[in-house]
């Protein structure tokens, strides 16, 4: 199962108990039109529900848009 992470959720790893899946908890490798039409990048965290209940991430990574590498080098030239 897997879930987009919130910015404030970027940091630690997310541990959700057993009556509160992570929200919202997808259980197919496809990924919803929801996160492939975003303008900004989504983090996603994968989640295992362990023999107690709990929800645990597993991993995470970046889904970005298909021109974001050109995005992020114009925004990186500009004066800050």
């Amino acid at each position: 199962a897997w879930n987009v992470l919130p910015r404030l959720a970027w940091l630690a790893p997310r541990r959700v108990t057993a009556d509160a899946a992570p929200e919202p908890l997808a259980q197919s490798h496809a990924l919803p039109s929801v996160l492939t039409a975003r303008q900004a990048p989504a983090l996603i965290g994968v989640h295992r529900q362990d023999g107690d209940g709990v929800w645990r991430e597993t991993a995470r990574g970046f889904i970005v848009p298909d021109d974001w590498p050109a995005r992020a080098r114009a925004f990186a030239a500009q004066d800050h």
